[in-house]
């Protein structure tokens, strides 16, 4: 059964690799402007400057309205990225510059650097043989034969000493925290292999990790802190220096990340950082492919948390397990499941190393959000958490608090109505919607009036373009003066963030469109991360297409009844 197991890992890894190689080839042989329409490349870099350091800068001539983040691989080109004159990584990005970081030195392309316009191309990394060598150790390893491929295959189940139980519960509960998140953090300490804990919307699951860290490393072990992603590694790190100060010995491990929010100090290589002559419990933050590189490999811990575990493959998750003796799973699976190529949106979850073990009896589910109100917190509760997800009291009641009465969308706005799904028309939009990105600017300049801080509104879309075409609209409001403090991204981009009011559009209307996508626009975990950011209210804006969706597919109906259901919970305005 074991070597079924790994068969079944490996021929998962194969398929994604295929499906990666097949999908870059097909993206890069788009014409520019089509990666352009799609988010996937920055057109019209003009060379800017090279610093003293190794960074190489660009000027985005005509904006940055592409989907790159920090830390992402791209290649540099006139416009095949399959001719790159120079590839490496994302050291940061801004609307108007790009600092690049070259995998081999600049100097033999300085010159051309300077002359005309370049082209910035996402990339990736063939990662099969770093799996493969994973999955090898996990087959030839005593740590991957005793303990993680039983534990993953089902025939191996964690126990718990009780009195390190109670020791621990009894220190989380003089934290102040509440009577799930001390099982949680409790469970976490005094298992013998694994917990997972599973954190739906604003239930505190980063302070929670934060407090089973504190625990640990003052019984002296050492800790990794991973995920599938730097923000989310950061994030927890953050979160842990705020919570353990007295955590000294805390490291970011692997290639600089632009990040100026981050508390900690980051080393190229654990070999560079002041933790080798330490003795002790410390904290290390580092991805799951740093423990596979020069960078840490070969460094062994006590405990791994895989942070946003709902987020991380199975064999993403066996490259960090590999290097410890204890397992901690935080995230939720009904929330975003891994970026797949080769397995379909609604089947990702399986994926995942948290969907994987989820429901086996050694868990525990945060139940008390201190994001939403009850209005709010109702619908994701009853539709994908079985009603045991409840407001603290101090939020239950919270309502938005515009400073003065809104000019133009009144009834929109109003603080008694939390959750409003307006209804719009149209019935031709893909990828953008012109009606609703001009909605979405009235709204803000609507807001702004009112009073109402831009920095505590978030407008979530499904796709990148409607996101450009709000902010082309939002640049013909002269009004707006302060427009870029409000977040406008893709539901991706939004997890594990939160705002006063939540600004959803939807987008897509076309018939035919929305039927082929309907697993994604309408996929699950998506709606509830879209609809579950906000503290007081939530503005859906979504075409009466959506729910007159036809299908003969039994799965694409439960999405079309889910997406019903939402519908019934909400104010409706139709415009």
């Amino acid at each position: 059964m074991l070597e079924d197991f790994v068969h079944e890992l490996t021929g998962l890894v194969i398929r994604e690799s295929e499906a990666t190689r097949r999908f870059f080839a097909e993206l890069w042989s788009l014409p520019v402007v089509e990666r352009v329409a799609r988010g996937r490349c920055i057109d019209a870099l003009e060379f800017s400057s090279i610093p003293p350091d190794r960074f190489v800068r660009f000027r985005c001539v005509a904006g940055n309205n592409s989907d790159l983040r920090e830390g992402d691989l791209v290649r540099l080109s006139r416009g095949d990225p399959a001719l790159p004159i120079l590839t490496g990584n994302l050291f940061r990005v801004e609307d108007d510059e790009v600092w690049l970081e070259p995998e081999k030195g600049w100097q033999k392309v300085a010159q051309e650097l300077g002359r005309g316009h370049w082209v910035l191309d996402r990339s990736y990394l063939d990662l099969e043989s770093f799996y493969r060598k994973a999955l090898t150790d996990l087959s030839e390893t005593a740590r991957g034969r005793e303990r993680i491929l039983p534990l993953l295959a089902g025939d191996l189940k964690p126990q718990v000493d009780l009195e390190r139980f109670e020791e621990a519960c009894a220190k989380a509960e003089e934290e102040g925290v509440n009577e799930s998140q001390a099982e949680a953090i409790a469970q976490a300490v005094a298992t013998d292999l694994s917990h997972l804990v599973q954190g739906p919307p604003g239930t505190g699951k980063t302070f929670v990790l934060a407090q089973v860290v504190k625990q640990k490393v003052a019984r002296g072990e050492r800790v990794l802190i991973t995920a599938a992603t730097h923000r989310a590694i950061h994030n927890a790190l953050n979160m842990i220096q705020r919570v353990a100060p007295e955590i000294e010995a805390i490291v970011k491990i692997g290639k600089e990340i632009y990040d100026p929010e981050l508390r900690v100090q980051q080393y190229e290589a654990f070999s560079a950082s002041p933790l080798t002559q330490h003795e002790g419990g410390y904290v290390v933050g580092a991805t799951p492919f740093s423990l596979r590189s020069r960078r840490m490999r070969g460094i062994e811990f006590d405990s791994v948390i895989i942070d946003e575990a709902g987020q991380v493959t199975l064999p993403l998750a066996l490259m960090a397990m590999l290097s410890a003796e204890a397992y901690i799973f935080i995230g939720d699976h009904r929330q975003l499941p891994p970026v797949l190529q080769s397995v379909p949106a609604k089947d990702a979850g399986l994926c995942s190393v948290f969907g994987r073990l989820s429901g086996r009896g050694f868990e525990t589910m945060l139940e008390i959000t201190y994001r939403m109100n009850a209005e709010l917190a109702r619908w994701p509760a009853e539709s994908f958490y079985n009603g045991k997800l409840h407001p603290a009291r101090e939020n239950a009641g919270r309502r938005l608090a515009l400073p003065q009465v809104a000019r133009s969308f009144g009834e929109i706005f109003a603080p008694e109505n939390p959750l409003v799904f307006v209804e719009m028309e149209h019935r031709n939009a893909k990828r953008f919607s012109n009606d609703e990105a001009i909605l979405v600017a009235d709204l803000l300049v609507d807001l702004q009036h009112a009073g109402f801080s831009m920095r505590q509104v978030a407008v979530v879309v499904p796709f990148r373009r409607q996101a450009r075409q709000i902010r082309l609209f939002l640049k013909t409001r002269s009004a707006l003066h302060d427009a870029s403090e409000c977040v406008i991204d893709t539901v991706d981009r939004m997890q594990g963030q939160e705002r006063e009011l939540v600004i959803v559009s939807m987008t897509a209307s076309e018939p035919d469109y929305v039927t082929r996508l309907l697993d994604f626009i309408l996929q699950p975990q998506r709606l509830n991360v879209a609809v579950t950011r906000a503290r007081s209210k939530v503005i859906v804006l979504a075409s009466e297409q959506l729910a007159q969706a036809e299908s003969f597919d039994p799965e694409a109906l439960d999405l079309i009844a889910l997406w019903k259901t939402f519908r019934a919970a909400c104010h409706v305005i139709r415009l």
